[in-house]
């Protein structure tokens, strides 16, 4: 699903932050001028984008969630070990929705949001999947800790990368 200018549908979920807040009132009012450019949201969900991967997660999911059952320790620890083992490939096996605004760029995934302000952004990156977002101007070995990638549908890629191009350039990126 892919929304332009707009604010996401479910206001409950969406970051609190003050920019949040204050955006709500301009909604009302309507567009105000150039202080609120058009924002961008889309959703992504892996199992209809790439049900291979996906399905190949989630094998290896359950691998390891035997591979730490076998070790035979406590039954807290075993789980605890399994969720982070499941955790660790979520990018995989949930959908996520992503969100470029005035006040930065955003992902939210199955625990909670992501969100990188414009002026932590040094770098961005089209893939052949995604986006990355980098605070760092080159690329950088701490790029898969620090970076942000915001997952790209196959379906209207086209229209949705020429906006957040468009979105990228006013912010100087």
């Amino acid at each position: 699903m892919i929304l332009a200018t707009g604010l996401p549908e479910e206001r409950a979920e969406a970051p609190p932050d003050d920019s949040e807040r204050a955006s709500s009132s301009s909604r009302d009012r309507g567009p105000t001028g150039p202080e609120d450019p058009a924002s961008l949201e889309w959703s992504v969900n892996p199992w209809r984008e790439r049900p291979g991967l996906s399905a190949l997660a989630l094998g290896f999911a359950l691998v390891l969630c035997v591979a730490v059952a076998s070790l035979g320790q406590g039954l807290i620890l075993t789980v605890a070990l399994s969720l982070a083992s499941i955790a660790s490939l979520s990018p995989a096996l949930s959908p996520a929705l992503c969100r470029v605004d005035q006040s930065g760029l955003g992902r939210r995934g199955p625990f909670g949001w992501s969100r990188r302000a414009w002026a932590e952004v040094r770098r961005v990156a089209f893939g052949r999947s995604g986006v990355l977002v980098s605070p760092f101007s080159r690329p950088h070995w701490l790029d898969p800790y620090r970076a942000l990638v915001l997952p790209l549908p196959s379906a209207d890629r086209s229209r949705l990368e020429a906006g957040l191009r468009l979105l990228f350039t006013t912010h100087g990126l």
